[in-house]
């Protein structure tokens, strides 16, 4: 059964877990699980590297590279593919998801865009994938459908990480590791500056802002957290940093404005990215938070805040290039953010446009176009283990089905559905292709045959 035009429109998210060594064999079917299982032609060249063609001396896997499916049109999250690796590099990357694209495809599904977060790999498989994108631009942000006649398929960093890679790039501006000294307009983006606005607020009985010692002093941990990112990035922050300035300086002389500008820069791109407000409550959140609304038009005025702050970045960068072309990059973002800035603000924007005209959405939840849903399974993956940080691969994939069944099985008895009406413009419901995807992307284990491995 070919899925409705509109529910056909997914979108797919890439990342990937750490796994502990060790191998473990299927009594059953004499399998062995936990070895890095790349693919063809791939494996041949690894196992000529080692110098081994039997089971003696292939190396054993340390992460598990997952590929998930998301529905734009209802809640659909679900891990499609899985592979045991030991660091995989772009070109394998490639081979993975270009599979899964043309695997998605006989089952009529149309990817649209593909999420990963700022590794270098998941940069490398976009500057490999977009050899066909639009000249003009310094990244890749789409390429060509091959199995779709004029479609595009974008690619999106995603707008959790990219936040948190903005916070992280203001906390060593001065502080932590201390390998920038962010500057613009002559004035410096510094984090002393968010550490004056806890310090302001230590004690106080109202406070205005949520910063707790754990967000001014980071750690290996804490610098990971999407929500302390988003607290410290905050417009609450950007207004006491503004109003302390104001007291302290005087009006027009505040040399916080910078970092207040940085700010406000980071928080408006993570709330267009991250809209998720829907059914009965959207009308409460619109009125409340009108920038919050969901995209329902082409014309809307916020798309055009993505071309702003590309121009305001490359604006930034121009002040920082000297006469002959030299850039200095301390006192600018890290070069992975300026990427997944420009990337994004070129991508969003005509996707976006292209649901709304071409594939008559009435409108757009951009958090579905994010990998929380990726990252919340590997929690659970790690959690059916006992609370292991770093699960082996023979417990990782089995786990994965199970999570993925118990949660069809809670949402049918729950009695509640997870498609909304309103994301259609005629259909009121999946159209049963999500049963399929069992067959159109099978979740694939690539263990070894001992027997065969020794023959």
């Amino acid at each position: 059964m070919q899925a409705p035009d509109q529910e056909s429109h997914v979108a797919i998210t890439m990342d990937s877990m750490k796994l502990k060594e060790g191998l473990a064999c299927n009594p059953r079917t004499g399998l062995i699980t936990g070895f890095s299982a790349l693919e063809g032609i791939d494996q041949q060249l690894a196992d000529m590297e080692a110098g081994t063609d039997s089971i003696e001396g292939k190396q054993q896997a340390t992460e598990l590279f997952c590929i998930m499916l998301r529905s734009l049109t209802f809640k659909y999250d679900r891990v499609i593919a899985a592979w045991p690796c030991r660091n995989p590099t772009g070109q394998q990357i490639y081979s993975f998801v270009w599979r899964v694209i043309e695997a998605l495809a006989m089952e009529d599904l149309n990817v649209v865009a593909v999420i990963a977060d700022g590794a270098s790999t998941n940069s490398r498989f976009f500057d490999l994938s977009g050899t066909q994108s639009v000249p003009g631009h310094k990244y890749p942000y789409k390429t060509r459908h091959p199995y779709r006649r004029n479609q595009w398929i974008w690619f999106i960093y995603d707008p959790v990480h990219q936040m948190k890679v903005m916070r992280n790039n203001l906390a060593n501006s001065g502080a932590h590791k201390n390998t920038r000294n962010m500057n613009m307009d002559g004035k410096d983006i510094s984090w002393d500056h968010i550490v004056a606005v806890w310090n302001s607020e230590r004690g106080a009985a109202l406070r205005t802002t949520k910063l707790t010692e754990q967000h001014v002093h980071l750690n290996s941990y804490s610098c990971m957290k999407a929500g302390m990112a988003a607290a410290t990035l905050s417009e609450d922050v950007a207004a006491r940093l503004h109003q302390i300035g104001e007291e302290q300086f005087g009006q027009g002389h505040c040399p916080y404005c910078s970092t207040e500008t940085y700010i406000r820069m980071a928080r408006r791109l993570f709330d267009l990215g991250n809209l998720r407000c829907s059914g009965p409550s959207r009308e409460a959140v619109a009125e409340r938070k009108p920038h919050m609304e969901p995209f329902s038009s082409a014309d809307d005025p916020r798309l055009d805040v993505f071309g702003d702050t590309a121009s305001f970045f490359d604006s930034w960068l121009d002040q920082l290039t000297g006469e002959f072309g030299e850039v200095e990059w301390s006192k600018f973002v890290s070069q992975q953010c300026h990427r997944m800035l420009l990337t994004n603000c070129a991508s969003f924007p005509e996707l976006i446009k292209y649901l709304l005209n071409e594939a008559k959405f009435r409108y757009v939840l951009t958090a579905r176009l994010t990998q929380d849903p990726l990252e919340s399974m590997f929690a659970e993956v790690r959690a059916y283990g006992g609370g292991a940080r770093n699960p082996d691969a023979a417990s990782a994939l089995t786990s994965i089905p199970i999570i993925a069944l118990g949660k069809s099985t809670q949402a049918m008895f729950s009695g509640t559905t997870n498609v909304n009406p309103e994301l259609h413009a005629e259909t009121a419901g999946p159209s049963g292709w999500a049963a399929k995807i069992k067959t159109a992307a099978p979740l694939p284990t690539r263990t070894t045959v001992a027997s065969a491995a020794a023959a």
